[in-house]
């Protein structure tokens, strides 16, 4: 991958105007931001706004591996959209006739490939997409492991070509997607060809995943002795598997769940929710707020606008599902 950031193990610092020279002002890229964390929904569209989201389930038997699939699309051919990307694992991502997609990470901007892969991140990211649609694919840690394989933090925070990947997939891919083959039909097909070929997932990876899931933050040492391994072993495999240390993880992981439970209830009611996530009070999570989204919640949120073309993406959390949607027009 061509793409340099921070090292995976230790967030960056937040961007200032002194430290980086960028000017107090927000650049385009940043005036985007949230959907309601509806997990496996497929979202109607309206016609009205400049932009379309669309999410679709996958296949029942991929449900460990890959948590959804997403489409954005522009009503206007002229338009430059603003988005951003909540703390994400790891996503294919396809730019299906866009003229011109550019992402920040950090400090450093890229243009984006037509097919590019999002490693796992613990930091927004925002973007400009200048007009076409845009469809993802959005893998779990599980699914990294047994249909990707290989070293997760040598991705993370980190934008790239999808080809360094998976190779001439990337592009046979992308031209089935801008052909208008059905979404779940192209991806389905490709993610259930590599199950197909691969193993079952290594004993202490299954165990590391199930340890994980439960949101208590438990030590390195205690973590460690539960899975019978070393701290060093433990290290090497939450960076293999999940792209960051095991401390940075348990922190990304609180963050993401109690913030996508705290979006589901009215603002004056947020605080509620923090404390079985294990936040002190509410200045603990103001804190995670502006290490994790660069910004407070209700700053981020308020991006969001997609009658004016702009848009958040927050990923998708099986266990954060209040229904199950079919998707709709089939996949496409």
């Amino acid at each position: 991958m061509s793409i340099s950031t921070a090292p995976a193990e230790v967030l960056p610092k937040r961007p200032t105007a002194r430290s980086s020279g960028v000017p107090k002002s927000r650049s385009v890229a940043e005036e985007a931001v949230p959907h309601r964390a509806t997990a496996r929904r497929a979202v109607g569209e309206r016609r009205s706004e400049a932009v379309r989201f669309t999410r679709f389930d996958p296949d029942p038997r991929l449900r460990a591996y890959v948590s959804g699939y997403h489409r954005y699309e522009t009503s206007d051919t002229g338009l430059t959209v603003a988005g951003a990307f909540a703390p994400h694992w790891a996503t294919f991502r396809f730019a299906l006739g866009a003229q011109q997609w550019n992402a920040r990470h950090g400090l450093a901007t890229t243009s984006v490939p037509r097919a590019a892969l999002f490693g796992p991140t613990a930091r927004a990211t925002f973007c400009c997409i200048r007009c076409g649609s845009f469809v993802g694919a959005e893998l779990t840690p599980a699914g990294w492991a047994r249909l990707i394989g290989g070293d997760a933090s040598r991705y993370s925070e980190r934008i790239g070509p999808l080809k360094d990947i998976i190779g001439r997939d990337a592009d046979r891919l992308f031209q089935r997607l801008a052909r208008g083959e059905p979404v779940t039909d192209v991806l389905d097909g490709y993610f259930l060809g590599r199950l197909d070929m691969s193993d079952p997932l290594p004993a202490e990876t299954d165990a590391l995943l199930g340890r994980l899931a439960d949101a208590a933050p438990v030590s390195i040492t205690a973590l460690a002795e539960a899975l019978g391994l070393t701290r060093r072993a433990l290290l090497r495999l939450t960076r293999r598997t999940f792209g960051f240390n095991p401390k940075l993880l348990q922190r990304r992981e609180r963050f993401l769940q109690a913030t996508l439970e705290t979006l589901a209830v009215d603002k004056g009611r947020w605080s509620e929710h923090l404390g079985k996530h294990g936040y002190r009070d509410q200045s603990h999570f103001v804190k995670d707020c502006n290490d994790f989204l660069g910004r407070s919640l209700g700053s981020f949120r308020a991006l969001h606008d997609p009658a004016n073309g702009s848009f958040v993406h927050w990923p998708q959390v099986a266990d954060m599902a209040a229904e199950t949607v079919a998707s709709s027009e089939d996949g496409r």
